[in-house]
């Protein structure tokens, strides 16, 4: 009983998609309590949350335009880091890092029992807490990926529901890549047809790097075109600021899916549409 307890305890519930530095600061002794440093060693070097192990993000994304890595390349960089299938997760790191990994742990099948350091490494800091520059070595923590179907979609799974009803398509990209007056050097600029501008950064406060409240997130949306009950589907150039999108999408609760090839694979794929402009058409 009591350890069924301490398991309820420990899952990602969907308000727990996000934690505070003092829900970590608890929890830090448990073993299952697997932190994951999301990008480089050097940036780990210089401080980090105690018991953390550093995972580079380029081993859980291809940046390629490609998709993402196999499941059992990625699952062998965390397993380095110590998550195992029963590990509760918790991400932190700068910028999209942490969303990127996130993605990551979500396509291998541990979503539900994986979770976001709010404000990351400073407000771990800001609310006190020490950090190490002590370097674990790695482990092999033996995560055997159960990749999960609902995560990650294509180019022909997106081409079959650019107009369908409950499908919202957002674009992370700027405001010049989404319009196509930047080339990103793409075999084609513009944006996907119906897909509404929602760049990146506007989910998270520029100054301390923490996601906007449920409520501003809501607004935000709403003004991108997403309704309640909408499937989320993010995309940019290579997948990566694309993860923060679909991070916040979950965050609210949203059917979420990612685009991962994005526009480097929709725009070589000239049967596919494109258009341009500052305005969704």
């Amino acid at each position: 009983m009591l350890l069924t307890a301490i398991g309820l305890l420990l899952a990602a519930a969907p308000d727990t998609i996000l934690v505070s530095p003092a829900w970590l600061a608890a929890r830090l002794g448990d073993p299952r309590v697997v932190v994951v440093h999301a990008g480089d060693r050097d940036d780990f070097a210089t401080g980090h949350v105690p018991s953390a192990r550093v995972v580079d993000v380029m081993a859980l994304h291809s940046h390629e335009g490609e998709g993402l890595p196999p499941a059992t390349g990625m699952a062998a960089a965390l397993s380095r880091a110590g998550v195992a299938n029963d590990s509760r997760v918790i991400v932190y790191g700068d910028g999209m890092w942490a969303a990127i990994a996130y993605v990551a742990l979500e396509s291998l099948g541990l979503g539900s029992q994986s979770s976001i350091l709010d404000g990351g490494l400073a407000a771990w800091r800001a609310a006190g807490h020490a950090v190490s520059t002590e370097s674990a070595g790695p482990l092999a923590a033996g995560l055997v990926p159960r990749p999960a179907g609902d995560v990650v979609v294509d180019a022909g799974w997106v081409a079959a529901r650019l107009a369908a009803p409950g499908v919202r398509l957002l674009d992370a990209r700027t405001p010049d890549e989404y319009a196509g007056a930047a080339r990103e050097s793409l075999p084609r600029t513009g944006h996907l047809p119906g897909a509404t501008l929602l760049e990146w950064t506007a989910v998270t406060d520029r100054q301390s790097g923490r996601f906007h409240p449920a409520d501003r997130l809501r607004q935000l949306f709403a003004e991108a075109g997403v309704s309640p009950g909408d499937t989320v589907v993010s995309y940019c150039t290579v997948g990566m600021r694309a993860s923060q999108l679909y991070l916040a999408a979950r965050i609210l609760g949203h059917p979420a899916r990612i685009y991962a090839g994005s526009m480097a694979d929709w725009s070589r794929r000239p049967s596919l549409p494109l258009v341009t402009g500052a305005r969704p058409r």
